[in-house]
């Protein structure tokens, strides 16, 4: 998709694109990606597209197939598009878990253009994969859920996040406790798990969960498959319409142990 280009000097360089679209099911790398139309199919083309400081727009969701580790993007929800953006891909059908760092990158559910009570997550972990989220990434503005992290099913392994230097912030319900139904008749609450929707496994070493806001666990929601370990990091100013403003938890297996919880509040129940 990129042409090389005679400078003045009579020398070649290769111009990127500011922007790239990306749709990991309807795409194809020999595309340009210029456009969602000419949309190519994998993330690791696509960031052989972008250029420095352009954005990645997703329209459509994308399985990572293989391990990767990804730094300096931004990942963006396309406008029109309400899928998931990212998968890792985990144990099914005797495949192989991949595992995905990010380090500097963004990753941007583009909330103010794509308002609906229907939306995927910014990021799903697979059985058996490891995310990382390192510094100077953060996963944002997504109108539910930014991260789920898979459940184990009999012999299939748990899917792991690992939040080092990451920060999720500003994920969930628009206003923070309700959206309107569009036809007019009734509420909606937001998801569980402002932040995090935990059924595998969950550590924070450093980094922030903060502005998040869910029906429960406006920050973190831990099911009963879920464990937790902080050991650093804060989380902060999340909200929830019931119970857990920073985290609601229904496993006993959450271990506090160095992290910060300051400043999470619950309308009604307990923060």
């Amino acid at each position: 998709g990129l042409k090389a280009v005679k400078t003045d000097d009579g020398n070649y360089t290769i111009n990127k694109l500011t922007d790239v679209y990306l749709d990991g099911t309807g795409g194809n790398d020999s595309n340009s990606g210029a456009d969602s139309s000419n949309a190519v199919l994998t993330l690791e083309h696509a960031l052989k597209l972008v250029a420095e400081n352009g954005v990645i727009y997703i329209c459509g969701e994308v399985e990572l197939t293989s391990s990767l580790t990804v730094s300096d993007v931004t990942i963006k929800r396309a406008e029109g598009y309400g899928g998931r953006l990212l998968e890792t891909q985990g144990v099914r059908n005797g495949e192989t878990p991949v595992d995905l760092t990010l380090r500097n990158v963004v990753i941007d559910g583009n909330r103010d253009v794509v308002i609906t009570t229907d939306v995927g997550e910014l990021l799903t972990v697979g059985r058996g994969s490891t995310v990382r989220l390192e510094a100077g990434t953060e996963l944002k503005n997504n109108y539910t859920t930014a991260v789920y992290v898979n459940q184990a099913s009999g012999d299939q392994p748990r899917g792991s996040l690992i939040i080092d230097g990451g920060k999720i912030a500003g994920n969930g319900t628009a206003d923070g406790f309700v959206i309107e139904n569009p036809d007019g008749e009734d509420w909606i609450y937001g998801s569980s798990g402002g932040g995090i929707y935990n059924s595998g496994y969950v550590e924070m070493i450093s980094g922030e969960i903060s502005g998040n806001t869910a029906e429960a666990g406006g920050g973190i929601h831990n099911n009963a498959r879920g464990e937790i370990l902080l050991s650093g990091g804060v989380i902060k100013d999340n909200t929830s319409l019931y119970n857990g403003g920073g985290i609601k938890t229904v496993s006993d297996s959450v271990t506090l142990d160095g992290a910060s919880i300051i400043n999470n509040k619950a309308k009604n129940g307990y923060g």
